[in-house]
């Protein structure tokens, strides 16, 4: 008899589970339920990105490279950055909320080949003035294809700076890559949506973070639908698995 009681705590659990999702998806649908807050956002802590060279107070690489099949586009490289930030002065604590930014800066094409003697004797004919059109530049292109687009090669040393993706960039630097950033330069108007009282006057759990209150309104319903499906299933599960342990009880 415990061992039938301690069983039906998994549906049990599963139940109320589901139905605090469907409890929240409902109340996150509402409008109303959500504050949405509109200012401009300032990060003492802001950092350089690598593509733009912008301050940021958000960013997202990624890197991908052209399969040439379906999918195109094969992802081996991702990384988030975020701070807390400042809006209109009030502080908001950036935790784990969803950033939006609707900026995207790609850099495509192949990794500049370096190394070796060539290289380093084309090196010294660039300081003279030379170049890419000296006759060793000239032969340099040749042998790497002059039909191949390549990625600028600052840019590559900039993003070099981050070990993984150093790495990253290393492994496939012979396929045709795909690098790029989603970013919140700071500075840039924001609108917060959150829940909930804040602490100390911080916003300490911030849900969704855009740049146009049209898109937080639509993310939010979103989010509310999910909950509402997720929920909806995990009550679906609770019934089959308690049906299941019932038909499985000898009767007593």
């Amino acid at each position: 008899m415990i061992a039938y009681l301690f069983a039906l705590m998994l549906p049990a659990s599963a139940f109320f589970g589901g139905a605090y999702l469907i409890f929240r998806g409902v109340s996150k649908g509402n409008p109303s339920a959500a504050r949405l807050s509109s200012g401009q956002a300032r990060a003492d802590s802001a950092f350089r990105s690598p593509i733009s060279g912008d301050d940021c107070i958000y960013s997202k690489l990624t890197v991908e490279y052209f399969t040439g099949k379906e999918p195109e586009w094969k992802e081996v490289y991702s990384s988030e950055r975020r701070c807390d930030f400042r809006l209109s002065g009030r502080p908001v604590s950036a935790g784990h909320a969803d950033f939006r930014p609707s900026r995207v800066v790609a850099l495509q094409g192949f990794v500049p080949h370096e190394g070796g003697l060539l290289s380093g004797i084309e090196g010294i004919l660039e300081a003279a003035g030379y170049g890419e059109k000296s006759p060793l530049g000239k032969l340099r292109s040749a042998l790497n294809g002059e039909s191949k687009p390549f990625i600028d090669g600052a840019a590559i040393e900039r993003l070099s700076a981050d070990h993984r993706l150093k790495k990253a960039i290393e492994r496939h630097h012979k396929k045709f890559l795909r690098i790029s950033e989603h970013s919140i330069p700071d500075g840039r108007k924001l609108h917060v949506a959150s829940f909930g009282p804040d602490l100390a006057g911080t916003m300490e759990h911030p849900l969704l973070i855009t740049e146009t209150p049209q898109e937080a309104r639509t993310a939010l319903d979103e989010k509310a639908k999910m909950s509402v499906l997720l929920g909806s299933g995990l009550i679906a599960f609770s019934f089959l698995l308690s049906s299941l342990l019932l038909a499985s009880m000898e009767p007593f």
